[in-house]
């Protein structure tokens, strides 16, 4: 049977998620103006109301003392609500506290299930430290290829680390033969955003790998960067 609902009550909450909307964007724009206090006064009935944005922005603001606030059982408490709520930002900050043991007890474990809640929602930067975890076996079994995808989908959405991660997991052959050409490929791709210092791992491999790969890497590049990252294989 089909629920219906008072036209009173879906106005009433129609009207209560826009002034979230507007309080949030209220608190920003005092944040970003440098007024901290005003931006968490905004954001904190927000957060005990559940607004998960607002959760996150009061959680960051307790560990990083802004306003003068320094209190990291309140950003852990925050951060845990709004990453229950599936937000990936909240989800990987629990995952580098835990990883670096900054308010809470040291733990890769717990780093890695909260990396992986939000890489799984497609936030490169918790894709790129699960990956780091796969591949030192820390907190996970260690699995080069899981270490390999992880990385590559952070790379996809240009993520200069995972890039440069990958090209050296292309290098070394740590998960199947050596493969210089996908290697110089995404070296090329760092180097052409003129992002990362990659210059003499380029020129090795352009020493050792033959004309036609070379030029086949250079093809693979531009057709990556070209497609947004969307054919990188």
């Amino acid at each position: 049977m089909t629920r219906l609902f008072p036209m009173g009550l879906i106005a009433i909450l129609l009207i209560s998620s826009g002034a979230h909307a507007q309080n949030f964007e209220t608190g920003l724009e005092a944040y970003n103006a440098g007024n901290h206090v005003a931006a968490f006064e905004e954001w904190q009935l927000l957060a005990v109301m559940g607004e998960k944005r607002a959760q996150h922005r009061i959680a960051c603001m307790h560990f990083d003392g802004e306003a003068g606030l320094r209190n990291y059982a309140e950003a852990v408490r925050f951060f845990n609500l709004a990453a229950g709520q599936g937000y990936a930002k909240s989800q990987y900050r629990l995952g580098t506290m835990y990883e670096q043991g900054e308010g809470v007890p040291e733990s890769n474990e717990q780093a890695a299930r909260w990396y992986f809640l939000a890489a799984e929602q497609g936030l490169a930067d918790a894709q790129a430290n699960l990956a780091k975890l796969f591949q030192l076996g820390k907190g996970v079994p260690q699995d080069a290829a899981e270490a390999k995808r992880w990385y590559f989908l952070a790379a996809k959405q240009g993520h200069v680390y995972s890039q440069g991660q990958l090209a050296l997991i292309y290098m070394d052959g740590a998960v199947s033969r050596p493969d210089f050409t996908s290697a110089l490929m995404w070296y090329e791709i760092i180097s052409a955003n003129g992002s990362g210092n990659v210059s003499k791992r380029r020129e090795w491999l352009l020493k050792v790998m033959s004309k036609e790969q070379v030029v086949d890497a250079g093809r693979r590049a531009n057709k990556c960067v070209r497609s947004n990252y969307r054919h990188c294989d």
